[in-house]
């Protein structure tokens, strides 16, 4: 999520891009080992679409890239914010518009709850541009609060990175390994 001139959410040290880029790209080695064949929306700390572009067309590149590679899952890796530091979780969304949207959502929330002390927000429905607008099953994952500071700083940390991709990785496995049901 976000990149480049979007910083997403911010924290009190922090900012959103860095830290899902940062979760994306161990995820993506990760992947590879396994065999899987991984396209990124981006790797590197740029938006997808173009500098200072509008929100729409920064989130209808991304399905793009998904769409255009024919991609079987799309996975999105977000940090949330709230305006109260108290507020904290992990959270997994899905859209029904195909039989497996549900069953991506709930194999990588299982593991991700796995990977953390963080509370369990849950898996929950949600119209985000991202689920609504790619061909294949999809799922937006907010991994913690970046404004909660003890989620912040956990976040921050390489072993909480590590930790959050290979939760997603042994997700998408047992997702597949189960035929997304």
């Amino acid at each position: 999520g976000h990149g480049g001139s979007d910083s997403g959410a911010l924290g009190a040290f922090s900012k959103e891009k860095d830290i899902t880029l940062a979760i994306s790209m161990r995820l993506k080695k990760l992947l590879e080992q396994a065999g899987a064949k991984v396209i990124m929306t981006r790797t590197t700390d740029v938006d997808v679409y173009a500098p200072n572009d509008g929100a729409v067309e920064e989130l209808q590149a991304r399905c793009d890239v998904a769409n255009a590679a024919g991609a079987d899952v799309f996975v999105c890796i977000h940090i949330d914010s709230y305006s109260t530091p108290d507020v904290g979780g992990v959270t997994a969304y899905y859209n029904n518009k195909t039989p497996y949207d549900l069953g991506l959502a709930k194999y990588i929330h299982k593991e991700n709850m796995k990977a953390t002390a963080f509370p369990d927000r849950g898996v929950q429905t949600a119209n985000f541009y991202v689920l609504l607008h790619t061909n294949m099953p999809a799922t937006l994952v907010e991994l913690g609060f970046i404004s909660n500071p003890s989620e912040e700083k956990t976040l921050n940390t390489d072993a909480q990175q590590q930790n959050f991709a290979e939760s997603i990785c042994q997700g998408l496995s047992d997702y597949f390994q189960n035929s997304g049901k």
